[in-house]
């Protein structure tokens, strides 16, 4: 009985799976013309491999003093914040001493 009942499961996906078909051929093709592409980029990836590997080491390394500058920039954008209305407020103070200062030089 399970026999028959799986010959009859065949039987009813038989016409799906004949309709599949032409898709697996049409994607075997694809991968056959992939297949040259693939293998001539297989050097290059394999050559960049030890670079990769070095910068996943240097970024590793550098990872706790890029962590140990956040609060320095974030004390520094605070800072620059701060000072912004000072330096719009000196700029034309600024422009007014330009012709003394060429004057001067």
């Amino acid at each position: 009985p399970h026999n028959t009942a799986n010959e009859q499961y065949d039987t009813a996906n038989e016409p799906y799976n004949t309709a599949e078909m032409p898709y697996n051929t049409v994607n075997e093709q694809h991968n056959t013309t992939n297949e040259p592409y693939n293998t001539a980029k297989m050097p290059y990836n394999t050559a960049n491999e030890p670079h990769n590997t070095a910068n996943e080491q240097y970024d590793t390394a550098n990872e706790p003093y890029n962590t140990a500058e956040m609060p320095y920039n974030t004390v520094n954008e605070q800072h620059n914040t701060t000072n912004e209305p000072y330096n719009t407020a000196k700029m034309p103070y600024n422009t007014a001493n330009e012709p003394h200062n060429t004057a001067n030089e």
